[in-house]
């Protein structure tokens, strides 16, 4: 069709333009074209492959295909690990720590806490996430795990502290979970071992 052959120019002559492909993609499939969708999205990962995660993402997740998921996820991670250079490293945590949350959420929701459980562990062998990532996976044991959920959350927040005690946000946040469980014996760990200086993030 006539509207067809505009997007595929404007993916041609404006390869390096994210918004140009996902709206490729998005009329694309509007018409019930979703395998042709996707190869768009494909198509635009490889022109821009730092910037086509959560729409591809979305879109395998929808044809539940999980494997193609978790290989999307892989990639980008390795497509930030070539980016990394001391300069770029305090966004490049930032990116990662947010990637990292991205994909534990989307794991739990399309198959369940031990997959997010397990995402987070491999999350956790990365050199570059932040404390965000911490963070996300304690209150998600918190908030779904049924059987252990306090202690299990507890744990990770503690290991969280071993590199991120620095982090004002994070102590805080570590403070604030110790509140809303009613942990006296760990407030007073922390009231009498005195964390580093924060810096604030």
């Amino acid at each position: 069709s006539r509207i067809q052959m505009v997007y595929r120019k404007a993916v041609i002559r404006m390869r390096y333009y994210p918004e140009i492909w996902f709206m490729a993609y998005s009329w694309t499939t509007s018409v019930d074209r979703k395998d042709k969708g996707l190869a768009i999205l494909k198509a635009g990962l490889d022109a821009n492959p730092t910037r086509h995660l959560l729409e591809k993402s979305q879109l395998t997740k929808d044809h539940r295909d999980f494997t193609e998921i978790h290989s999307v996820y892989e990639r980008f991670f390795g497509v930030l690990c070539r980016k990394k250079n001391q300069e770029e490293l305090p966004e490049l945590k930032k990116q990662y720590s947010n990637t990292w949350i991205n994909y534990m959420r989307l794991a739990h929701r399309a198959q369940g806490h031990k997959t997010c459980r397990d995402v987070f562990g491999k999350a956790r062998k990365d050199e570059y996430i932040g404390w965000e990532v911490y963070e996300a996976g304690a209150m998600t044991e918190y908030r779904c795990n049924l059987e252990d959920r306090r202690l299990v959350a507890a744990r990770i927040f503690e290991t969280g502290m071993k590199k991120h005690s620095s982090h004002s946000t994070y102590v805080l946040s570590h403070l604030g979970f110790l509140l809303t469980v009613n942990d006296e014996n760990s407030m007073l760990y922390w009231s009498l071992h005195p964390v580093p200086l924060l810096t604030v993030v």
